[in-house]
């Protein structure tokens, strides 16, 4: 392969992907999205399970692995933090870890709960799995769309400010340190956040 004026990496990795795949193809799917990922350069990627049903449990978590045998890119499985993205109860991290799941996550919504947050942590420490956490306070947001401020006034949007990211990035830090854990910040958009992670 002629490389001149080219740029030589790995294969690069792509933490966050809604393949969308049960239930919601439509939109995309294991196969249509793995094309695109390969495309890009990106070879492995960690999909999320705000799928429909919900990726959290062995059906749909081997469903996804087994179609994504044939996909241009390696998929690894998110799993739910709570079973149904519900926040109620949490999912079962040591199926998800003997199926092979590699992180956990409620994407698409926070788990509100500071307590069942800090209990998924640990479990998901004891079962080698990654918490992939959606910082987002919904009683900040009240349905805003956009960020707030200048051009969400210029629009006539309802706003959504950003201390809805910042608060929860802010929990997730603390519960992961005292907590002795690790936590993924998904989707990192403000400056506070930021230096939080920092």
């Amino acid at each position: 392969v002629n490389a001149e004026g080219l740029c030589v990496m790995p294969g690069l990795v792509d933490m966050h992907v809604h393949l969308r795949d049960p239930g919601l193809t439509y939109k995309e799917d294991i196969l249509s999205g793995c094309e695109a990922a390969a495309a890009g350069g990106i070879t492995s990627l960690l999909c999320m399970p705000n799928t429909s049903p919900v990726t959290d449990s062995r059906e749909i978590i081997t469903a996804i692995q087994k179609k994504a045998e044939q996909a241009k890119a390696h998929v690894y499985v998110t799993a739910a933090i709570t079973q149904g993205l519900n926040g109620e109860a949490l999912g079962d991290f040591a199926e998800y870890q003997a199926l092979g799941v590699k992180a956990v996550s409620d994407d698409g919504k926070p788990v509100k709960n500071a307590a069942m947050m800090a209990g998924a942590l640990c479990e998901a420490r004891k079962h080698g799995l990654l918490v992939t956490s959606h910082c987002e306070d919904l009683d900040i947001i009240q349905g805003g769309i956009v960020n707030a401020g200048r051009v969400s006034e210029l629009l006539g949007v309802k706003g959504m400010h950003r201390s809805s990211e910042d608060t929860v990035t802010a929990r997730e830090i603390i519960l992961a340190e005292t907590n002795g854990c690790a936590v993924h910040i998904a989707h990192v958009s403000t400056r506070l956040s930021v230096q939080l992670i920092r």
